[in-house]
Order: C-alpha cells, then structure tokens, then sequence
C-alpha cells in the first residue's frame, strides 16, 4: 500500500483550504462580515427575527459570533415548525408562538407558494427575477394566522435594557409591520430590512416609501447589499441597514 505523500503527511493539516467551512469561517460572506460591524457597533444583545422562515438568520448570527438574545416570529405552520428544530438547543435562541407582526390585530389569511420564501398576505403579481408584465398569481392555498401589533408585545418580551436589532423580511408586508410598531421603534437601535426595487405584491410599497417611513421615524439608510449575486438578479431585491440618527 502506498504510503501518503510528503504534502499529506506535513503540509495539508496546515492548510485550510478548499475545506468550505474553515473558508467561510476565515473569509465570510461581505453581509455576514456587516452584521458583525453592526453588532458590535452598537452592542447589539437582543435581535427580533421578523419573518424568520425556517431560521436561516438565526444561524447567520450565530456563524457571526453574536451569542446574544434572538427571538424570531413565523406566521406559516410548516415554517414555523422547522424553526424551532432550528433553535432546538439554543438557550438564547426563543422561538415566538406562530403569529404574524401587522398593523391591525385579527385572523388574516396568507397566500401560500409552491416557494415559500415569497408567501405573503399580499396577492402576489409578479415572481422574483422574472422578467414577465405583471398579473396576479394565484397561491396554492390559505392559511389562516394570527396578526398581532409589535407594540402590544414588545415590552412583554424584549428585556427593558436590551440594544435590539430589528430584522425584517416579511414579502412586501414591510409597512404594516412598522405601522404595528410605531412604539416599538423608539426602543429599537438598528433595522435591517429586504425590500423589493420592482414591486412584486399587490399593494407593495416602494423601497422609497419604506425608506420614507423609517426616515420619518428617526433612522438613516447607512448600508446597501443585493440579496443575490448580479448572477442570479440580484437588482431585484436590496437588503437594508437603518440605524438611528
């Protein structure tokens, strides 16, 4: 049997590379590298996960470092089931009971897609990266959730003298969320948020009004990342950094 060879025996344990996860650890991703900024900026400690799917966020943050408080809403069943297997096993993880952040409290029906990453409670006009004229697509089915306004819960689960970051990313719901949380932002320090440049969703509210209404609540844009490489048409989606003036 050949013995292994001198760059086996000596040089390979020594070099990382192209083992993926000690690449991604030692030169992580430009966004990844901008939530740690942010974090350690402002000492952020505690981090609200606005329409967190099935966790991906949470466990960025946790591939950035940041040990803190994160507690994460999911309006859809099945999503939310896969995040809390997610945040299984981490004590600083919380996962919210299943429930939408909006403007007016109640039942209200969500539009499901075979790609759950664009289900929303808005009727969905046009698919992400497509270059079709717009007309209403109709979802595979409904589901009924609970919608509850951020500042009826706020105080009841953030820590009084927590630094909280706001995440968002609630497919074009972006408005009714800050209308559900006019109170709220006060106590928030940073925000960032995925808009769409073309709107997608009936009713959507451009990325220049959403930046309107944090502008008027006190915040200035600070940063701009594509959601996509320029490859996969990432002109089409931007993920925000507001922080407060």
């Amino acid at each position: 049997m050949a013995l292994p060879s001198l760059y086996r025996r000596h040089l390979r344990p020594w070099i990382p590379f192209p083992r993926k996860k000690t690449w991604l650890r030692w030169f992580p991703p430009f966004h990844e590298r901008n939530i740690v900024y942010l974090i350690a900026k402002h000492h952020i400690d505690f981090v609200l996960d606005v329409g967190a799917h099935e966790g991906g966020f949470g466990q960025q943050l946790r591939r950035c470092g940041y040990r803190g408080g994160i507690l994460s809403f999911e309006p859809i069943g099945e999503l939310h089931a896969a995040l809390e297997s997610s945040a299984g096993g981490d004590k600083a993880w919380t996962v919210a009971p299943q429930l939408a952040l909006g403007a007016t409290p109640g039942i209200a029906q969500i539009n499901m897609h075979e790609e759950s990453s664009i289900s929303s409670f808005l009727p969905l006009e046009r698919m992400p990266y497509a270059d079709a004229p717009p007309t209403e697509i109709a979802p595979s089915r409904q589901e009924s959730v609970r919608v509850v306004r951020l500042d009826e819960i706020y105080d009841e689960l953030v820590p009084p003298s927590a630094t909280t970051l706001l995440k968002l990313d609630v497919q074009g719901f972006e408005d009714q969320v800050l209308a559900g949380a006019a109170k709220s932002l006060e106590k928030i320090t940073a925000i960032l948020i995925e808009v769409s440049l073309v709107p997608l969703y009936t009713g959507q509210k451009s990325y220049l009004d959403i930046l309107g209404l944090l502008r008027a609540r006190g915040f200035h844009a600070v940063y701009f990342s594509s959601v996509h490489s320029r490859r996969r048409h990432g002109q089409w989606c931007l993920r925000l950094r507001v922080e407060r003036i």
